[in-house]
């Protein structure tokens, strides 16, 4: 090797290895970077995946308990009306038997009047006759009264049925609302919960590759600083040493010049 050569070769090898660990530093970092910029995907994918099956569950099992709860209130509000129909057929059937008595009550006053004005021959007078429309008319009075009262009690009890069925509707509506408020509230909650879970893991991931590439960025330009350094480093020592190998030959040439004046003389 040349002078100059063995002079700056040692420069260039520094340059080359710094330009190497540089080069190398970047690529390790870039990857690593891609590294965990692939697991954090795969772990917020994971996450979700985990978090959308937790809503579906939560889903499905509110509407399974609701169908289970409709199913039961249509039962139930079934056996009520059932019940209520069984009152009015036990009402009517009271008032049936005491219609019927009445009548049978009626007809056997009149028969026994009957008989007893038969005997005493006031069957065929107006008086005999009146008494059996008095008795005819009472009858047909006590029966009105009893078709009166009938209509009330029927009357009364189909309101109270109607008021019970209406609370009966009215609660189990207000319940299936509080149960559709508690379930729209719990999704809303798990959905934001998702979303913002999300949204905060992925930037912490933004956040975190930022800084390494901002490192990456920093290391690089140290680096870079470093290599100019080294080349600069070199110039310097090789100019001082051509500037100083120069004077030397400027020194002898002159004195080998006043030599030879010298020898001239």
């Amino acid at each position: 090797m040349s002078f100059l050569s063995d002079l700056f070769g040692d420069e260039g090898d520094r340059d080359r290895i710094l330009q190497q660990s540089i080069s190398r530093y970047r690529r390790d970092m870039t990857s690593a970077i891609g590294d965990y910029e692939t697991l954090m995907s795969q772990a917020l994918d994971f996450y979700s995946d985990l978090a959308s099956q937790n809503i579906d569950q939560y889903t499905s099992m509110y509407q399974s308990t609701i169908s289970d709860y409709s199913q039961s209130l249509d039962q139930a509000f079934g056996d009520l009306m059932s019940g209520f129909a069984e009152q009015r057929e036990l009402v009517g059937q009271g008032f049936e038997f005491s219609r019927q008595a009445l009548q049978q009550g009626i007809q056997q006053q009149v028969a026994s009047t009957t008989a007893q004005q038969a005997f005493t021959g006031l069957g065929n007078t107006s008086f005999g006759q009146a008494n059996i429309g008095a008795i005819q008319r009472q009858g047909a009075l006590d029966l009105g009264l009893l078709g009166e009262r009938e209509q009330m009690t029927m009357a009364d009890l189909i309101g109270q049925q109607t008021q019970a069925a209406f609370g009966a509707q009215t609660s189990a509506a207000a319940n299936l609302f509080n149960a559709g408020s508690g379930f729209t509230q719990g999704l809303t909650n798990l959905q934001m919960g998702l979303a913002g879970n999300l949204f905060q893991g992925q930037q912490a991931i933004a956040g975190n590759v930022f800084g390494a590439q901002q490192n990456m960025a920093a290391q690089s330009l140290q680096g870079g600083q470093m290599q100019a350094q080294n080349v600069g480093t070199g110039f310097n020592l090789g100019g001082a040493l051509l500037g100083a190998g120069i004077g030397a030959l400027g020194s002898i040439a002159s004195g080998y010049g006043a030599g030879l004046a010298g020898n001239g003389d």
